[in-house]
Protein backbone atom coordinates (compact mmCIF):
# COMPACT_ATOMS: atom_id res chain seq x y z
CA UNK A 1 0.00 0.00 0.00
CA UNK A 2 1.42 3.39 -1.04
CA UNK A 3 1.95 6.30 1.32
CA UNK A 4 -0.79 8.27 -0.44
CA UNK A 5 -3.23 5.39 0.10
CA UNK A 6 -2.44 5.55 3.80
CA UNK A 7 -3.30 9.26 3.76
CA UNK A 8 -6.78 9.21 2.19
CA UNK A 9 -8.09 12.53 3.57
CA UNK A 10 -7.59 16.27 3.27
CA UNK A 11 -8.73 19.14 5.48
CA UNK A 12 -10.74 21.95 3.95
CA UNK A 13 -11.34 25.36 5.53
CA UNK A 14 -14.04 27.74 4.29
CA UNK A 15 -12.97 30.95 6.01
CA UNK A 16 -15.75 33.55 6.00
CA UNK A 17 -16.06 36.89 7.67
CA UNK A 18 -18.59 35.44 10.15
CA UNK A 19 -17.90 31.68 10.36
CA UNK A 20 -14.97 29.36 9.72
CA UNK A 21 -16.10 25.89 8.65
CA UNK A 22 -13.70 22.92 8.59
CA UNK A 23 -14.27 19.62 6.84
CA UNK A 24 -12.32 16.39 6.39
CA UNK A 25 -12.89 15.08 2.87
CA UNK A 26 -11.88 11.95 0.97
CA UNK A 27 -10.76 11.68 -2.67
CA UNK A 28 -14.33 11.40 -3.92
CA UNK A 29 -15.33 14.65 -2.27
CA UNK A 30 -17.33 12.95 0.49
CA UNK A 31 -17.28 14.86 3.78
CA UNK A 32 -16.33 12.56 6.65
CA UNK A 33 -16.48 15.04 9.53
CA UNK A 34 -16.87 18.78 10.05
CA UNK A 35 -16.64 21.40 12.74
CA UNK A 36 -16.75 25.20 12.92
CA UNK A 37 -15.70 28.24 14.92
CA UNK A 38 -16.64 31.90 14.76
CA UNK A 39 -14.17 33.91 12.69
CA UNK A 40 -14.84 37.04 14.73
CA UNK A 41 -13.69 37.43 18.29
CA UNK A 42 -9.99 37.08 17.51
CA UNK A 43 -7.90 40.22 17.19
CA UNK A 44 -4.69 38.28 16.65
CA UNK A 45 -4.24 35.70 13.90
CA UNK A 46 -2.22 33.43 16.19
CA UNK A 47 -5.17 33.18 18.58
CA UNK A 48 -7.42 32.34 15.63
CA UNK A 49 -5.10 29.58 14.37
CA UNK A 50 -4.78 28.14 17.88
CA UNK A 51 -8.58 28.02 18.31
CA UNK A 52 -8.98 26.50 14.85
CA UNK A 53 -6.47 23.70 15.50
CA UNK A 54 -8.12 22.94 18.86
CA UNK A 55 -11.49 22.63 17.10
CA UNK A 56 -9.94 20.46 14.38
CA UNK A 57 -8.32 17.92 16.69
CA UNK A 58 -11.49 15.92 17.58
CA UNK A 59 -12.51 15.43 13.94
CA UNK A 60 -8.93 14.58 12.95
CA UNK A 61 -9.03 11.88 15.62
CA UNK A 62 -12.28 10.47 14.18
CA UNK A 63 -10.54 9.60 10.89
CA UNK A 64 -7.47 8.05 12.50
CA UNK A 65 -5.25 11.00 13.39
CA UNK A 66 -3.02 13.44 11.56
CA UNK A 67 -1.16 10.57 9.84
CA UNK A 68 -4.29 10.00 7.71
CA UNK A 69 -4.30 13.62 6.48
CA UNK A 70 -2.49 14.32 3.21
CA UNK A 71 -2.84 18.12 3.06
CA UNK A 72 -5.04 21.11 3.90
CA UNK A 73 -6.73 23.59 1.60
CA UNK A 74 -8.02 27.03 2.62
CA UNK A 75 -10.52 29.25 0.84
CA UNK A 76 -10.31 32.77 2.29
CA UNK A 77 -11.25 36.33 1.34
CA UNK A 78 -8.34 38.20 -0.26
CA UNK A 79 -6.40 34.95 -0.38
CA UNK A 80 -3.34 34.85 -2.63
CA UNK A 81 -2.77 31.46 -4.24
CA UNK A 82 0.83 32.27 -5.16
CA UNK A 83 2.03 33.23 -1.68
CA UNK A 84 -0.45 31.47 0.65
CA UNK A 85 -1.26 34.81 2.29
CA UNK A 86 -4.37 36.84 3.12
CA UNK A 87 -3.78 40.45 2.16
CA UNK A 88 -5.70 43.45 3.49
CA UNK A 89 -8.99 41.61 3.92
CA UNK A 90 -11.59 44.27 4.85
CA UNK A 91 -13.84 41.83 6.76
CA UNK A 92 -11.15 40.15 8.90
CA UNK A 93 -10.02 41.99 12.03
CA UNK A 94 -6.63 40.24 12.09
CA UNK A 95 -5.95 40.71 8.37
CA UNK A 96 -7.49 44.11 7.72
CA UNK A 97 -4.33 46.16 7.74
CA UNK A 98 -1.62 43.86 6.45
CA UNK A 99 -0.43 40.61 4.93
CA UNK A 100 -0.97 37.41 6.96
CA UNK A 101 0.91 34.18 6.02
CA UNK A 102 -2.04 32.00 7.01
CA UNK A 103 -0.99 28.90 5.05
CA UNK A 104 2.39 28.81 6.81
CA UNK A 105 0.81 29.42 10.22
CA UNK A 106 -1.55 26.46 9.79
CA UNK A 107 1.23 24.27 8.40
CA UNK A 108 3.44 25.00 11.41
CA UNK A 109 0.56 24.41 13.85
CA UNK A 110 -0.25 21.04 12.21
CA UNK A 111 3.28 19.66 12.31
CA UNK A 112 4.41 20.64 8.82
CA UNK A 113 1.28 19.48 6.97
CA UNK A 114 1.23 20.86 3.38
CA UNK A 115 -1.25 23.75 3.21
CA UNK A 116 -2.52 25.57 0.11
CA UNK A 117 -4.57 28.77 0.17
CA UNK A 118 -6.62 30.63 -2.39
CA UNK A 119 -9.45 33.11 -2.60
CA UNK A 120 -12.65 31.58 -1.18
CA UNK A 121 -14.57 32.21 -4.39
CA UNK A 122 -11.80 30.52 -6.39
CA UNK A 123 -12.00 27.52 -4.06
CA UNK A 124 -15.78 27.39 -4.54
CA UNK A 125 -15.35 27.48 -8.32
CA UNK A 126 -12.80 24.65 -8.22
CA UNK A 127 -15.18 22.62 -6.04
CA UNK A 128 -18.08 23.14 -8.43
CA UNK A 129 -15.89 22.24 -11.40
CA UNK A 130 -14.64 19.05 -9.74
CA UNK A 131 -17.70 17.78 -7.86
CA UNK A 132 -20.64 20.13 -8.41
CA UNK A 133 -22.80 22.04 -10.85
CA UNK A 134 -19.90 23.02 -13.16
CA UNK A 135 -18.62 19.50 -13.86
CA UNK A 136 -17.72 19.28 -17.52
CA UNK A 137 -17.69 23.07 -17.99
CA UNK A 138 -14.54 24.82 -19.17
CA UNK A 139 -15.75 28.42 -19.05
CA UNK A 140 -17.85 29.82 -16.19
CA UNK A 141 -17.95 32.31 -13.30
CA UNK A 142 -18.85 31.29 -9.74
CA UNK A 143 -20.26 34.17 -7.64
CA UNK A 144 -20.26 33.87 -3.83
CA UNK A 145 -22.41 35.94 -1.46
CA UNK A 146 -21.77 36.18 2.28
CA UNK A 147 -20.13 38.77 4.47
CA UNK A 148 -18.57 39.93 1.20
CA UNK A 149 -19.02 39.32 -2.54
CA UNK A 150 -16.52 37.23 -4.46
CA UNK A 151 -16.13 35.47 -7.78
CA UNK A 152 -14.05 32.67 -9.26
CA UNK A 153 -13.37 32.79 -13.00
CA UNK A 154 -12.55 29.65 -15.00
CA UNK A 155 -11.46 29.96 -18.65
CA UNK A 156 -10.59 26.94 -20.78
CA UNK A 157 -10.74 24.72 -17.70
CA UNK A 158 -8.15 26.78 -15.79
CA UNK A 159 -8.62 29.07 -12.80
CA UNK A 160 -7.76 32.69 -13.55
CA UNK A 161 -5.51 34.07 -10.80
CA UNK A 162 -4.04 37.02 -12.64
CA UNK A 163 -0.49 38.32 -12.35
CA UNK A 164 -0.80 39.08 -8.63
CA UNK A 165 -3.19 36.31 -7.56
CA UNK A 166 -6.21 38.59 -7.10
CA UNK A 167 -8.09 38.34 -10.39
CA UNK A 168 -11.84 38.08 -9.98
CA UNK A 169 -12.45 40.39 -6.99
CA UNK A 170 -15.94 41.16 -8.26
CA UNK A 171 -17.06 42.57 -4.90
CA UNK A 172 -14.82 45.61 -5.29
CA UNK A 173 -16.00 46.63 -8.73
CA UNK A 174 -17.48 50.13 -8.35
CA UNK A 175 -21.19 50.19 -9.20
CA UNK A 176 -22.13 53.62 -7.73
CA UNK A 177 -19.69 56.42 -8.53
CA UNK A 178 -19.26 59.65 -6.65
CA UNK A 179 -19.75 60.72 -3.07
CA UNK A 180 -23.24 59.19 -2.89
CA UNK A 181 -21.75 55.70 -3.09
CA UNK A 182 -21.66 53.64 0.10
CA UNK A 183 -18.37 53.33 1.96
CA UNK A 184 -16.97 49.83 1.53
CA UNK A 185 -14.79 47.97 4.02
CA UNK A 186 -11.91 48.27 1.57
CA UNK A 187 -11.95 52.06 1.99
CA UNK A 188 -13.48 52.96 -1.40
CA UNK A 189 -17.04 54.03 -2.13
CA UNK A 190 -19.71 52.41 -4.24
CA UNK A 191 -18.34 48.85 -4.36
CA UNK A 192 -20.73 46.04 -5.30
CA UNK A 193 -19.97 44.41 -1.94
CA UNK A 194 -21.37 47.42 -0.08
CA UNK A 195 -24.79 46.69 -1.62
CA UNK A 196 -25.06 42.98 -2.45
CA UNK A 197 -23.30 41.22 0.44
CA UNK A 198 -25.08 40.12 3.61
CA UNK A 199 -23.86 43.26 5.36
CA UNK A 200 -24.98 45.34 2.37
CA UNK A 201 -28.47 43.84 2.41
CA UNK A 202 -28.65 44.48 6.17
CA UNK A 203 -27.68 48.12 5.58
CA UNK A 204 -30.36 48.43 2.92
CA UNK A 205 -32.90 47.09 5.39
CA UNK A 206 -31.84 49.61 8.05
CA UNK A 207 -32.03 52.50 5.56
CA UNK A 208 -35.51 51.41 4.55
CA UNK A 209 -36.61 51.33 8.18
CA UNK A 210 -35.25 54.83 8.75
CA UNK A 211 -37.34 56.17 5.86
CA UNK A 212 -40.48 54.24 6.80
CA UNK A 213 -42.72 53.98 9.86
CA UNK A 214 -44.04 50.54 8.92
CA UNK A 215 -43.90 47.96 11.75
CA UNK A 216 -41.10 45.42 11.37
CA UNK A 217 -39.30 42.81 13.51
CA UNK A 218 -36.06 44.14 12.05
CA UNK A 219 -36.32 47.34 14.14
CA UNK A 220 -35.35 45.49 17.32
CA UNK A 221 -32.47 43.56 15.73
CA UNK A 222 -28.83 44.48 15.88
CA UNK A 223 -27.10 44.84 12.49
CA UNK A 224 -24.80 41.91 13.26
CA UNK A 225 -27.84 39.76 14.02
CA UNK A 226 -29.38 40.62 10.67
CA UNK A 227 -26.15 39.65 8.94
CA UNK A 228 -25.96 36.35 10.79
CA UNK A 229 -29.55 35.59 9.81
CA UNK A 230 -28.90 36.27 6.14
CA UNK A 231 -25.66 34.36 5.97
CA UNK A 232 -26.78 31.56 8.25
CA UNK A 233 -24.77 29.24 10.44
CA UNK A 234 -23.03 26.30 8.85
CA UNK A 235 -24.44 22.82 8.87
CA UNK A 236 -21.87 20.72 10.60
CA UNK A 237 -21.12 17.03 10.14
CA UNK A 238 -22.75 14.05 8.46
CA UNK A 239 -25.01 11.75 10.43
CA UNK A 240 -26.01 8.30 9.10
CA UNK A 241 -29.73 7.56 9.19
CA UNK A 242 -29.34 4.44 11.30
CA UNK A 243 -29.20 5.36 15.00
CA UNK A 244 -26.10 4.05 16.75
CA UNK A 245 -24.00 4.30 13.61
CA UNK A 246 -21.59 7.18 13.12
CA UNK A 247 -19.66 8.93 10.39
CA UNK A 248 -16.33 7.20 11.04
CA UNK A 249 -15.11 5.55 7.81
CA UNK A 250 -18.63 5.96 6.49
CA UNK A 251 -19.43 5.27 2.84
CA UNK A 252 -21.92 8.01 1.99
CA UNK A 253 -22.74 6.52 -1.39
CA UNK A 254 -24.23 3.39 0.14
CA UNK A 255 -27.17 4.88 2.08
CA UNK A 256 -29.05 8.13 2.61
CA UNK A 257 -27.67 10.56 5.17
CA UNK A 258 -28.88 13.39 7.33
CA UNK A 259 -26.98 16.64 7.60
CA UNK A 260 -26.33 17.83 11.14
CA UNK A 261 -23.62 18.30 13.73
CA UNK A 262 -20.70 15.92 13.96
CA UNK A 263 -21.97 12.86 15.86
CA UNK A 264 -18.68 12.23 17.64
CA UNK A 265 -17.84 14.50 20.54
CA UNK A 266 -14.47 14.13 22.23
CA UNK A 267 -13.28 16.31 25.10
CA UNK A 268 -9.87 16.14 26.81
CA UNK A 269 -10.04 13.88 29.87
CA UNK A 270 -13.77 13.37 29.32
CA UNK A 271 -13.74 10.62 26.69
CA UNK A 272 -15.78 10.32 23.51
CA UNK A 273 -19.52 10.02 23.15
CA UNK A 274 -21.43 9.29 19.97
CA UNK A 275 -24.81 10.88 19.44
CA UNK A 276 -27.40 9.04 17.34
CA UNK A 277 -28.62 12.18 15.58
CA UNK A 278 -27.75 15.81 16.34
CA UNK A 279 -28.56 18.97 14.36
CA UNK A 280 -29.34 22.72 14.48
CA UNK A 281 -32.86 24.14 14.22
CA UNK A 282 -33.61 27.81 13.53
CA UNK A 283 -36.78 29.01 15.25
CA UNK A 284 -39.58 30.70 13.28
CA UNK A 285 -39.96 33.68 15.58
CA UNK A 286 -36.45 35.06 15.40
CA UNK A 287 -32.79 34.32 15.15
CA UNK A 288 -32.53 31.96 18.09
CA UNK A 289 -31.18 28.51 17.37
CA UNK A 290 -31.46 25.31 19.30
CA UNK A 291 -29.37 22.17 19.08
CA UNK A 292 -31.39 18.96 19.13
CA UNK A 293 -30.10 15.47 19.88
CA UNK A 294 -32.30 12.43 19.31
CA UNK A 295 -31.48 9.08 20.88
CA UNK A 296 -33.38 5.84 20.32
CA UNK A 297 -33.24 3.02 22.87
CA UNK A 298 -34.47 -0.44 21.96
CA UNK A 299 -35.17 -1.18 25.63
CA UNK A 300 -34.74 0.68 28.88
CA UNK A 301 -31.11 0.04 30.00
CA UNK A 302 -30.54 -2.03 33.12
CA UNK A 303 -26.87 -1.24 33.81
CA UNK A 304 -27.48 2.49 34.41
CA UNK A 305 -30.28 5.06 34.81
CA UNK A 306 -31.33 6.44 31.44
CA UNK A 307 -31.96 9.92 32.90
CA UNK A 308 -28.36 10.07 34.17
CA UNK A 309 -27.09 9.39 30.67
CA UNK A 310 -29.44 12.02 29.24
CA UNK A 311 -28.11 14.59 31.74
CA UNK A 312 -24.55 13.75 30.69
CA UNK A 313 -25.39 14.11 26.99
CA UNK A 314 -27.20 17.42 27.35
CA UNK A 315 -24.33 18.79 29.49
CA UNK A 316 -21.80 17.77 26.85
CA UNK A 317 -23.93 19.49 24.17
CA UNK A 318 -23.62 22.73 26.13
CA UNK A 319 -19.93 22.53 27.06
CA UNK A 320 -18.79 21.52 23.56
CA UNK A 321 -20.17 24.77 22.11
CA UNK A 322 -17.12 26.69 23.39
CA UNK A 323 -14.91 27.50 20.45
CA UNK A 324 -17.67 26.56 17.99
CA UNK A 325 -20.76 28.61 18.87
CA UNK A 326 -19.10 31.03 21.26
CA UNK A 327 -15.54 32.10 22.03
CA UNK A 328 -13.69 33.40 25.07
CA UNK A 329 -16.17 34.74 27.66
CA UNK A 330 -19.12 35.20 25.28
CA UNK A 331 -21.35 32.79 27.22
CA UNK A 332 -24.49 34.64 26.17
CA UNK A 333 -24.02 33.17 22.68
CA UNK A 334 -24.70 29.64 23.91
CA UNK A 335 -27.52 27.82 22.11
CA UNK A 336 -30.38 26.03 23.85
CA UNK A 337 -29.99 22.26 23.74
CA UNK A 338 -32.63 19.54 23.67
CA UNK A 339 -31.88 15.88 24.18
CA UNK A 340 -34.87 13.78 23.14
CA UNK A 341 -34.89 10.11 24.17
CA UNK A 342 -37.23 7.57 22.57
CA UNK A 343 -37.26 4.40 24.63
CA UNK A 344 -39.10 1.46 23.06
CA UNK A 345 -40.74 -1.55 24.67
CA UNK A 346 -41.73 0.28 27.86
CA UNK A 347 -44.48 -0.99 30.20
CA UNK A 348 -46.61 2.05 29.29
CA UNK A 349 -46.60 5.24 27.22
CA UNK A 350 -45.14 8.26 28.99
CA UNK A 351 -43.59 11.67 28.37
CA UNK A 352 -41.49 13.77 30.75
CA UNK A 353 -39.83 17.16 30.43
CA UNK A 354 -36.70 17.74 32.53
CA UNK A 355 -35.21 21.23 32.77
CA UNK A 356 -33.53 23.68 35.14
CA UNK A 357 -35.54 25.54 37.78
CA UNK A 358 -34.62 28.30 40.26
CA UNK A 359 -35.55 28.27 43.96
CA UNK A 360 -34.96 31.34 46.14
CA UNK A 361 -33.61 30.18 49.51
CA UNK A 362 -32.91 33.63 51.02
CA UNK A 363 -34.80 36.59 49.57
CA UNK A 364 -35.35 37.07 45.87
CA UNK A 365 -32.73 38.25 43.41
CA UNK A 366 -33.10 38.39 39.66
CA UNK A 367 -30.00 36.52 38.49
CA UNK A 368 -29.58 37.22 34.80
CA UNK A 369 -29.28 34.15 32.64
CA UNK A 370 -31.28 31.48 30.85
CA UNK A 371 -32.70 28.56 32.77
CA UNK A 372 -33.96 27.08 29.51
CA UNK A 373 -30.48 26.22 28.16
CA UNK A 374 -30.68 22.54 29.17
CA UNK A 375 -33.72 20.51 28.17
CA UNK A 376 -34.40 16.77 28.26
CA UNK A 377 -37.51 15.12 26.81
CA UNK A 378 -38.11 11.45 27.65
CA UNK A 379 -40.67 9.51 25.61
CA UNK A 380 -41.53 6.03 26.74
CA UNK A 381 -43.13 4.04 23.90
CA UNK A 382 -45.27 1.15 25.17
CA UNK A 383 -44.96 -2.38 23.83
CA UNK A 384 -48.51 -2.20 22.50
CA UNK A 385 -49.66 0.47 20.05
CA UNK A 386 -51.67 3.02 22.09
CA UNK A 387 -55.33 3.79 21.27
CA UNK A 388 -56.26 6.43 18.72
CA UNK A 389 -56.66 9.26 21.24
CA UNK A 390 -55.32 12.84 21.17
CA UNK A 391 -53.07 12.41 24.22
CA UNK A 392 -51.37 9.42 22.58
CA UNK A 393 -51.10 10.99 19.10
CA UNK A 394 -47.29 11.36 19.14
CA UNK A 395 -46.70 8.00 20.80
CA UNK A 396 -48.97 6.25 18.30
CA UNK A 397 -47.10 7.84 15.36
CA UNK A 398 -43.65 6.95 16.71
CA UNK A 399 -44.82 3.51 17.75
CA UNK A 400 -46.21 2.93 14.28
CA UNK A 401 -43.01 3.99 12.52
CA UNK A 402 -40.65 1.98 14.77
CA UNK A 403 -42.86 -1.04 15.38
CA UNK A 404 -41.23 -4.38 14.63
CA UNK A 405 -44.68 -6.04 14.48
CA UNK A 406 -46.49 -3.96 11.83
CA UNK A 407 -45.81 -4.43 8.12
CA UNK A 408 -44.99 -1.57 5.77
CA UNK A 409 -48.55 -1.73 4.36
CA UNK A 410 -50.08 -1.51 7.85
CA UNK A 411 -47.85 1.43 8.78
CA UNK A 412 -48.67 3.35 5.60
CA UNK A 413 -52.40 2.78 6.16
CA UNK A 414 -52.23 4.28 9.67
CA UNK A 415 -50.13 7.23 8.50
CA UNK A 416 -52.51 8.05 5.64
CA UNK A 417 -55.87 7.50 7.38
CA UNK A 418 -55.07 8.83 10.86
CA UNK A 419 -52.46 11.50 10.20
CA UNK A 420 -53.62 12.51 6.69
CA UNK A 421 -50.13 12.31 5.26
CA UNK A 422 -50.43 11.56 1.51
CA UNK A 423 -48.60 8.51 0.25
CA UNK A 424 -45.58 8.94 -2.01
CA UNK A 425 -42.65 6.88 -3.21
CA UNK A 426 -40.33 8.75 -0.84
CA UNK A 427 -42.65 8.14 2.13
CA UNK A 428 -42.96 4.44 1.34
CA UNK A 429 -39.18 4.12 1.10
CA UNK A 430 -38.77 5.99 4.39
CA UNK A 431 -41.29 3.78 6.19
CA UNK A 432 -39.57 0.72 4.79
CA UNK A 433 -36.32 2.02 6.27
CA UNK A 434 -38.11 2.48 9.60
CA UNK A 435 -39.19 -1.18 9.46
CA UNK A 436 -35.61 -2.19 8.91
CA UNK A 437 -34.54 0.04 11.78
CA UNK A 438 -36.80 -1.84 14.15
CA UNK A 439 -35.08 -5.09 13.27
CA UNK A 440 -31.43 -5.25 14.13
CA UNK A 441 -30.01 -1.77 14.73
CA UNK A 442 -27.69 -3.17 17.34
CA UNK A 443 -26.53 -6.04 15.14
CA UNK A 444 -25.64 -3.72 12.24
CA UNK A 445 -23.80 -1.33 14.54
CA UNK A 446 -21.73 -4.21 15.96
CA UNK A 447 -20.90 -5.43 12.47
CA UNK A 448 -19.87 -1.91 11.39
CA UNK A 449 -17.62 -1.60 14.43
CA UNK A 450 -15.87 -4.85 13.48
CA UNK A 451 -15.20 -3.52 9.97
CA UNK A 452 -13.70 -0.32 11.44
CA UNK A 453 -11.42 -2.40 13.72
CA UNK A 454 -10.31 -4.57 10.80
CA UNK A 455 -9.40 -1.56 8.65
CA UNK A 456 -7.63 0.24 11.48
CA UNK A 457 -5.56 -2.84 12.37
CA UNK A 458 -4.67 -3.46 8.72
CA UNK A 459 -3.63 0.16 8.13
CA UNK A 460 -1.43 -0.05 11.24
CA UNK A 461 0.47 -3.07 9.89
CA UNK A 462 -1.25 -5.98 11.69
CA UNK A 463 -1.24 -9.31 9.85
CA UNK A 464 -4.44 -11.09 8.83
CA UNK A 465 -4.05 -13.88 11.41
CA UNK A 466 -3.95 -11.37 14.29
CA UNK A 467 -6.92 -9.46 12.89
CA UNK A 468 -8.89 -12.74 12.60
CA UNK A 469 -8.13 -13.60 16.21
CA UNK A 470 -9.28 -10.21 17.51
CA UNK A 471 -12.46 -9.84 15.40
CA UNK A 472 -13.54 -13.51 15.40
CA UNK A 473 -13.81 -13.49 11.59
CA UNK A 474 -12.17 -15.81 9.07
CA UNK A 475 -9.36 -14.57 6.85
CA UNK A 476 -11.41 -14.64 3.63
CA UNK A 477 -14.02 -12.29 5.18
CA UNK A 478 -11.25 -9.95 6.35
CA UNK A 479 -9.65 -9.90 2.88
CA UNK A 480 -13.02 -9.06 1.32
CA UNK A 481 -13.57 -6.11 3.73
CA UNK A 482 -10.05 -4.76 3.06
CA UNK A 483 -10.37 -5.14 -0.72
CA UNK A 484 -13.77 -3.41 -0.78
CA UNK A 485 -12.34 -0.54 1.23
CA UNK A 486 -9.39 -0.10 -1.15
CA UNK A 487 -11.77 -0.12 -4.15
CA UNK A 488 -14.02 2.52 -2.53
CA UNK A 489 -11.03 4.86 -2.04
CA UNK A 490 -10.28 4.75 -5.74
Amino acid sequence: MTENALKPYVIGLDLGGTNSVFGIVDARGEIKATTAIKTGGYDDVNDYVKAAVEALQPIIDTVGGIDKIKAMGIGAPNGNYYSGTIEFAPNLAWAHDGVVPLAKLFSDALGGLPVALTNDANAAALGEMTYGAARGMKNFIDVTLGTGVGSGIVIDGKMVYGCDGFAGELGHVVMVRGEEGRLCGCGRKGCLEAYCSATGVARTAREFLEKSDEPSLLRDMKPEDIVAHIEGDPKVGIVPVDPGMTNINYNASSVDQLIGLNTENSEINEGMIRFDIIFYVRMKDGLAQVIINIEIQKDEPTQYFLLNRAIFYVSRMVSSQKGRDFVHQNYNDMKRVFSIWLCMNMPSNSMSYVHLTKEDILEHYNWNGHLDLLNIVLLGIGRELPPQEEQYELHRLIGTLLSAELTVTQKLAIIETEYHIPLSVELEEGVNDMCNLGEGIEERAIEKTKKEVILDMYQNGCNLELIATVTKKNISEIEEIINNSIVSLH
